[in-house]
């Protein structure tokens, strides 16, 4: 099984990023960038199916905080 990457965004990291789209941290989490809105997301699989869990939206909840609610 590959070794799965974690931690790749630094705190100043997700403040200069600014395209639209998902920014991957590792581990299932990501920062989702649309229409000016700025969301932690973390994306499982349950019964095969795809799914996203919204943690918060990036102004109130800070990387670590992501993290620690992502694992």
């Amino acid at each position: 099984m590959p070794k799965q990457i974690r931690d790749r965004l630094t705190a100043l990291g997700v403040k200069r990023i600014t395209a639209p789209g998902f920014h991957a941290d590792g581990g299932g989490l990501y920062l989702r960038i649309e229409d000016g809105r700025r969301l932690w997301v973390f994306r499982f699989t349950w019964q095969t199916k795809r799914c996203w869990f919204v943690i918060g939206p990036e102004r109130d909840i800070g990387l670590a905080d992501a993290r620690e609610q992502a694992r």
